[in-house]
């Protein structure tokens, strides 16, 4: 190696530099002066160098970059090579306050840094992100994973006019941090569940560091969930899902059915219990088998064929990343396409075809099983109804009237047969519990559809009459529901007339 001539070449380079991104910079022959200014630098280390996110040399993926196309900046903007390669220093691994030097927030904008005035509003980048722009970005060259960051901003967990990041001022040392912001999240899962980050600035949504390390997509190690902090419950462990565990973290609800059924006797569900909410989006514990009301004396346990719980064992991917994050558009976590009205028009999940058979399911049968799902919850909806709990859009859900839906109407007593007792109150609010729970899933008609049958059919089946006496059909033909809703709600539950328990 001839480091006497790169050397004079570099630190020639370096003060011919006036500063990064500047315009008065000249094109020589051999390309930009960007190049020009990193030739010495890649001559020594341009084959030697791997990048950890396309696992291409590092000097290709900068030569592609807008860094050099666009007059960036060189290797040495980065990296500060002082009195290098012979002794002396060089960043080779920069803080990320060496990326400020340009990219400041004036200049990044909205949606990096927005202009919203109120505390509520998210950003993708926070106060709490100073000097982690590789967690998102590949400092080499932002092209190789700039799809995945439009991806993300596209998906749930990117949607800054969620309700789920702007219903409240999550960083006011408000516990909901752990799922609602990713510095919450990290916080949480590096104590081992022991710890939720209390913080100020704006909010956030579910960015990259969540998931992720830094840009090398290393996912976040977390171990097998138990009990997240559900009320009542003595202990729900979950399997070790692999990288799943990263989602089961948060998506199997702030409550299960045990919280109430495992529920103390100082509850009084004949008078003065507000209703345990499930919480949203609890696909995890739905396809565990593990977050509904599950009445004594029945059978929950799937059939021997169902194997949702499996996807992605094998890999280490566990269900929820094998089903979610196995599509062209990984980052959008949708494993179908949904036309503007939320009709499901393909899917993309390519894990479906490996035990489905390739071409199934299709759109048009999930379509079904979501339409059929939707009979019966509001076959439940009515049977609950008729007892004067009625299910509201908003917290706390359940309440006496149809139409006067505040916290003064908000159902307390639950015990609506006699005896009125602690059990049977505790039965009633199980059904609601099972409503809320299946209507804040809305994939739980593909996640787990025979877990979410037998929860809908017990609860229609207990709210009828207060016995489980496998009258659900009877029910559903006696309810305020029109004739094609009744059919299709039978046909989901129990497959036609006559049928059977699902």
């Amino acid at each position: 190696m001839k480091s006497r001539p790169g050397l004079a070449i570099l630190i020639a380079s370096i003060f011919a530099l006036s500063g990064c991104g500047s315009d008065n910079r000249e094109v020589g022959d051999g390309g930009t002066a960007s190049f020009q200014a990193s030739a010495a630098c890649i001559g020594c280390h341009g084959n030697n160098k791997i990048s950890p996110v396309t696992g291409v040399q590092i000097a290709d993926e900068w030569r592609a970059s807008a860094h050099n196309t666009g007059n960036g900046a060189s290797c040495a903007d980065c990296h500060k090579p002082q009195g290098h390669p012979n002794g002396g220093t060089i960043i080779s691994n920069p803080n990320d306050t060496v990326c400020a030097e340009c990219h400041t927030t004036a200049s990044l904008g909205s949606p990096h840094f927005s202009t919203f005035t109120s505390a509520n509003q998210p950003q993708f980048v926070s106060t709490q992100d100073t000097q982690q722009c590789r967690v998102c970005h590949n400092p080499h060259d932002v092209s190789s994973v700039i799809q995945v960051n439009r991806d993300f901003a596209e998906s749930g967990h990117g949607d800054i006019t969620s309700p789920a990041f702007t219903g409240r001022n999550w960083p006011a040392s408000n516990p909901c941090v752990r799922c609602h912001t990713s510095t919450g999240y990290v916080s949480y899962v590096n104590s081992g569940g022991t710890t939720i980050s209390t913080f100020t600035g704006r909010n956030e949504v579910v960015a990259c560091k969540t998931c992720h390390t830094d840009y090398s997509w290393q996912r976040r190690q977390v171990g097998a969930v138990t009990n997240p902090r559900y009320t009542n419950v003595t202990s729900i462990h979950y399997p070790d899902a692999g990288e799943s565990n990263i989602c089961l973290t948060c998506h199997v609800g702030r409550e299960a059915g045990a919280s109430i059924r495992q529920s103390a006797g100082f509850l009084n569900f004949t008078g003065s219990t507000n209703f345990i909410n499930s919480h949203y989006l609890t696909a995890g514990g739905v396809i565990y088998s593990a977050s509904g009301y599950e009445y004594a004396g029945r059978d929950y346990s799937g059939p021997s064929f169902y194997q949702h719980d499996d996807v992605g064992a094998a890999s280490g991917d566990g269900p929820c990343v094998g089903c979610h994050m196995k599509t062209t558009k990984n980052h959008e976590f949708l494993p179908v396409e949904k036309d503007a009205n939320g009709v499901v028009t393909a899917v993309i999940a390519i894990s479906c075809a490996d035990c489905h058979g390739s071409g199934s399911p299709t759109a048009a049968e999930l379509e079904q099983e979501k339409a059929g799902l939707a009979a019966a919850t509001d076959a439940l909806e009515a049977t609950l109804a008729a007892l004067n709990i009625f299910f509201g859009p908003n917290h706390p859900y359940f309440f006496t009237s149809a139409t006067t839906q505040t916290s003064a109407t908000q159902v307390r007593k639950w015990s609506k047969f006699s005896p009125a007792t602690f059990d049977t109150g505790r039965n009633t609010m199980g059904a609601a519990f099972n409503l809320n729970m299946v209507l804040h899933d809305p994939g739980a008609y593909a996640h787990n559809r025979f877990y979410v049958k037998r929860l809908v059919y017990d609860s229609i089946d207990w709210a009828n009459n207060g016995i489980l006496d496998n009258d659900v059909e009877a029910a559903i033909n006696a309810s305020s529901l029109t004739a094609t809703q009744k059919t299709d709600a039978i046909n989901y539950l129990i497959g036609g007339a006559g049928g059977t328990r699902p």
